[in-house]
């Protein structure tokens, strides 16, 4: 048995070979002559296989001159060819257009449907052509041998203007149910009538080729046979290929072709067997049903008495299922009846009417049973009732609310405040059934909430108050370094109280801020620094015409820990800037850039004045100024760059994250 299976492998691989070897001999042979092994190479309107040449060499002579005597007479209308009457026939209008046609004409119709008209008619017509052809020839030629009968038709086939017929090696044309022949078609006028109009198909086209050929073999060898393309151009594969066999044996050749090719096996997922014979099949395999007819009936027997076996199997896990399902109902009823939310159902509608409550419910509202709730309306409830209204608009707009806020009451008139969450249940018209619904009383919630929002807004009026005051006894603060400034005769010393009061302006001035605030969280330090510098240029009694400040600040809200500092550093910034940048009252320019990077803040205080002193060092200042300005940096973990050109520029740097964690 190993020896057979090694034996037929060995078959199989030297086949493949074979096939090969064809295969490099074809792709290496001028594309354009399609000549035969034959040693002469007098071969040239067909292509056979070697054992086939010497009866085909005969009928190409004796076609070429019936071709060669050829008459033409339009004045008649008629073209002769050795007696014979020819006519010419469009390529196109029996291929590309008469499938359009047909497309139009099935319009109301599947595309597929219109194909398989036009098949079936294009099919019919040349296998019918082919036929009739053949016996001409037959008889013209007194040939009786099937294969010398069959020889004229490929050669007639080529000077007719059909195709070019190349027969492969693998072919068998016995007059039997084994016949068997593979063979391509170079040139066919369907498939090159798509490929010049530039479409492709997914289906092969070559149908008048199938049918002719196969007419013509039909009557050579006197048994019923079918031509099927398996292969066509106008789909993009390399050949127009086809399968000539009985229709008995043509899906098993299709079959064994595909096993053995991969190209051939993704074409042949869109062959198509013509309907005629497809029908003659059929016939065939009825009859083979017939003869087995007692064996289907006994394996359908088999496979009910199996069906019943599962089918009792899945009654028995029904029960099961049901027996589950019921157990679900009873936990989920004991979970219902014990939760201490309310839990109901009542149909819609301006007053409604309950059709199932837990005992939470029956208890939330102060009803003795079940029963006396299923006497009232819904609406019965509802403080306001025009509320209920409001609520079926709702459900009926959504179909659903969640934690929705109602004033509702008890039975004894007692108001509580309820939190309502309910679903609409409708048929399958879209009609609403009921409304199933939780509902918690949030009364004691609601109070505590009330009174946590009070207490919040008696804090906030306590902290306004607390920030008045502040800014008030800043202000007696400052009026007090103002009256003692009066009384002092020495510059420098009358400088330093002057500075003072400017510093605690700035912490008065946030102050004033925040009160005024609506969030007395933050302050916004654009309209602080503009109220800021104004304040600085009374002070110093310097006119808009000499300074001009340009303040860009992006939306910066600082908190108290955050602009007390900030302004107590620019106050001493643009301080120092009024009273030495400026000497002899010369024009100038202040500038303040204050922004929010991502997470850093980025304060510039820039003046174009005379620049300060080249032996100022930041690490060690001498001024109280400057010291003052390093220790509020320190404070909020920034740090502080110097730039000296063309004026002083201070660059403070300090991170916005940094500053919240420390708050």
């Amino acid at each position: 048995m190993n020896d057979i299976k090694k034996t037929k492998n060995q078959l199989v691989k030297e086949l493949a070979e074979l096939r090969a070897q064809i295969k490099d001999l074809r792709e290496g042979s001028n594309k354009n002559e399609f000549k035969t092994n034959n040693a002469d190479s007098l071969l040239k309107t067909v292509n056979v296989p070697e054992m086939f040449i010497p009866p085909f060499l005969k009928a190409q002579d004796y076609v070429k001159q019936f071709f060669a005597d050829r008459e033409e007479d339009p004045e008649q209308a008629t073209i002769k060819i050795s007696g014979e009457r020819y006519i010419l026939v469009r390529a196109a209008s029996m291929s590309i257009e008469f499938f359009d046609l047909m497309k139009y004409l099935y319009r109301d119709h599947s595309e597929e449907e219109s194909r398989k008209v036009a098949n079936g008619f294009l099919f019919d017509i040349a296998h019918a052509l082919g036929k009739a052809d053949a016996k001409v020839f037959h008889t013209k030629m007194k040939v009786t041998d099937p294969v010398e009968k069959l020889s004229a038709g490929p050669i007639h086939f080529a000077h007719s203007g059909w195709a070019f017929v190349d027969i492969l090696p693998e072919s068998r044309p016995y007059a039997d149910e084994n016949y068997f022949l593979i063979y391509d078609h170079p040139f066919s006028f369907e498939a090159d009538s798509w490929l010049t109009r530039n479409r492709k198909t997914d289906f092969p086209v070559c149908i008048m080729n199938a049918g002719y050929s196969s007419g013509w073999c039909e009557e050579s060898f006197g048994i019923p046979l079918i031509a099927v393309e398996i292969e066509c151009r106008s789909k993009g594969d390399e050949h127009c290929r086809f399968i000539m066999a009985p229709p008995s044996k043509i899906e098993e050749h299709l079959s064994r072709y595909s096993k053995h090719s991969y190209e051939a096996s993704a074409a042949l997922r869109n062959v198509e067997i013509p309907e005629f014979f497809q029908r003659k099949r059929m016939e065939e395999e009825i009859k083979k049903y017939q003869d087995h007819l007692e064996e289907l009936v006994a394996k359908r027997t088999s496979q009910l008495k199996i069906t019943n076996e599962k089918l009792q199997q899945e009654i028995i896990e029904r029960i099961q299922v049901e027996k589950a399902l019921k157990e679900s109902e009873v936990k989920f009823r004991t979970i219902t009846e014990n939760v201490n939310v309310g839990i109901y159902r009542n149909t819609a509608g301006a007053e409604g009417h309950f059709l199932e409550t837990n005992p939470a419910f029956i208890e939330m509202f102060g009803y003795d049973s079940k029963e006396e709730l299923m006497n009232i309306n819904v609406s019965d409830l509802y403080s306001q009732s025009n509320n209920r209204k409001i609520f079926n608009e709702k459900m009926l707009t959504k179909g659903f609310v969640k934690d929705e806020i109602l004033n509702l009451k008890k039975k004894d008139g007692t108001e509580i405040v309820c939190s309502i969450s309910a679903v609409a249940e409708k048929d399958r018209k879209g009609k609403i059934l009921y409304y199933d619904g939780i509902i918690e009383d949030i009364t004691k919630r609601k109070k505590a909430e009330d009174q946590i929002k009070k207490n919040l807004e008696e804090k906030e009026v306590l902290l306004k108050e607390v920030h008045h005051r502040v800014k008030n006894n800043m202000q007696v603060i400052m009026s007090l370094l103002r009256l003692q400034t009066n009384y002092i005769t020495d510059k420098h010393a009358k400088s330093l109280f002057k500075d003072s009061q400017s510093r605690v302006a700035s912490m008065a001035l946030i102050h004033e801020k925040l009160y005024k605030s609506k969030n007395l969280s933050s302050i916004d330090f654009n309209e602080y620094l503009r109220d800021l510098t104004q304040t600085l240029i009374q002070s110093y009694n310097i006119g808009h015409k000499m300074i001009r400040f340009e303040l860009k600040i992006e939306n910066v809200f600082l908190n108290i820990n955050q602009a007390i500092p900030c302004g107590l550093i620019i106050n001493e910034l643009v301080t120092n800037s009024l009273k030495y940048a400026f000497p002899g009252n010369i024009k100038g320019k202040i500038a303040i850039d204050f922004h929010l990077n991502k997470d850093q803040y980025s304060l510039i205080v820039y003046d174009n004045g005379v620049g300060i002193s080249a032996d100022t060092v930041l690490e060690n200042p001498k001024t109280l100024g400057l010291q003052l300005v390093n220790a509020l940096i320190q404070q909020l973990h920034g740090t502080l760059e110097l730039k000296r050109k063309n004026g002083t520029a201070f660059n403070i740097c300090f991170s916005k994250t940094q500053l919240e964690i420390l708050k």
